[in-house]
């Protein structure tokens, strides 16, 4: 069986909110469905922050790669 969220060994709504990050990084939006599951364990409020948060991660993403930003000394890298 393929994986999908949905089977995954998170929470329900640890689950619809990597759905949602997914979502947004993939396509910039959230289909009915998955704007749904995320609603059924955020506010309104919450659900702009999770938004916010998630296009202020790709702004700062952009400005490091575009602008060739040096790694910061002793920062944690990923593994080759």
């Amino acid at each position: 069986m393929p994986w999908h969220i949905s089977n995954a060994p998170w929470a329900p709504w640890e689950a619809a909110l990597i759905e949602t990050i997914d979502s947004l990084h993939d396509r910039s939006t959230l289909s009915d469905g998955e704007f749904a599951r995320l609603a059924a364990h955020c506010n309104s409020d919450q659900i702009r922050e999770i938004i916010q948060i998630t296009g202020q991660y790709h702004t700062i993403s952009y400005l490091a790669a575009g602008l060739a930003l040096p790694l910061q000394d002793g920062a944690a890298r990923f593994a080759d």
